[in-house]
C-alpha cells in the first residue's frame, strides 16, 4: 500500500481451523454408534467453543455477528451429534461449503467497507467493524 493508508488484515486462522474440524469430525463419526457419536460431538464442539472464545480475544472476528456465525457452525456439530441417529453419504460437504461461502462472504463485505471508510480518510470517531466508535 502506498502512502499511510494501510488497511487492515483480516484473520482467518480460526475459520480454517473450524472448517477443517467440520470435515474431520463428519468423517470420523461414520463407522461411530449414536451414543459415540453424541459424546464425540459434544467434546469436539466445547474444544471448538473455546478456540472460538480464544480467537475473538485475538481479535480474530471482524464483529460480534462473525464470532455467532462462527457459533452457529459449532451448534450445528452438537445439534448433528445428539439429534442424527445414523450418518451415510457425503452431504455434509454441502453444509460446510455453504457456511463457508456465507461467513467468508459477511467477512469480506465487511472488510471491504471497513477499508473503504478507511480509503475516505474518515477518521477520529470513525466506527470499528462491530459498530463501536473509537
Amino acid at each position: 500500500m502506498s502512502g499511510d493508508t494501510e488497511r487492515p488484515g483480516l484473520r482467518w486462522w480460526y475459520s480454517i481451523v473450524l472448517l477443517c474440524v467440520y470435515l474431520a469430525t463428519f468423517h470420523i463419526w461414520t463407522p461411530f454408534k449414536h451414543g459415540h457419536a453424541a459424546l464425540f460431538g459434544l467434546v469436539v464442539s466445547f474444544g471448538l467453543f473455546v478456540g472460538a472464545l480464544e480467537a475473538r480475544r485475538r481479535g480474530c472476528f471482524v464483529n460480534d455477528y462473525d464470532f455467532a456465525f462462527h457459533g452457529v457452525v459449532i451448534l450445528d456439530l452438537i445439534l448433528e451429534g445428539l439429534l442424527v441417529p445414523a450418518r451415510e453419504g457425503y452431504g455434509f460437504y454441502g453444509c460446510a461449503a455453504a457456511f463457508a461461502v456465507a461467513i467468508s462472504g459477511y467477512r469480506l463485505n465487511v472488510w471491504r467497507k471497513v477499508c473503504r471508510e478507511g480509503a475516505d480518510g474518515e477518521s477520529g470517531d470513525a466506527a470499528t467493524p462491530d459498530g463501536k466508535t473509537n
